[in-house]
């Protein structure tokens, strides 16, 4: 899940369709720059204070520096040679402050 800060309530309606396209992309950048082995492109898609990240998904439940850790280690032994991310569409939603979002 993504969180970014969004603005006022006053602000969100004009900006929510841009918003939305670059949620989108973070989140297809970022799992397109792990398939492809990027890392540091990928560390580079999170907040720098590693405490402040979590990822939750069926097989791993920790922090991104653990993820990418773990997803190097998968990729030394081949892990990840069938593995791609397809997704679309990405599901985003709205809060007053923040957006939310999620792949399929």
């Amino acid at each position: 899940m993504l969180r970014i800060n969004r603005k006022s309530s006053s602000q969100q309606q004009p900006d929510y369709a841009l918003d939305r396209l670059r949620v989108e992309q973070v989140v297809v950048s970022e799992r397109y720059c792990r398939d492809s082995a990027q890392w540091q492109k990928m560390r580079a898609f999170w907040h720098p204070d590693d405490s402040r990240t979590s990822v939750k998904i069926t097989w791993f439940n920790e922090t991104i520096k653990g993820h990418i850790a773990a997803s190097k280690d998968m990729a030394e032994r081949g892990g990840l040679v069938n593995v791609k991310h397809f997704i679309h569409p990405v599901d985003v939603t709205s809060s007053p402050v923040f957006l939310f979002c999620g792949g399929y």
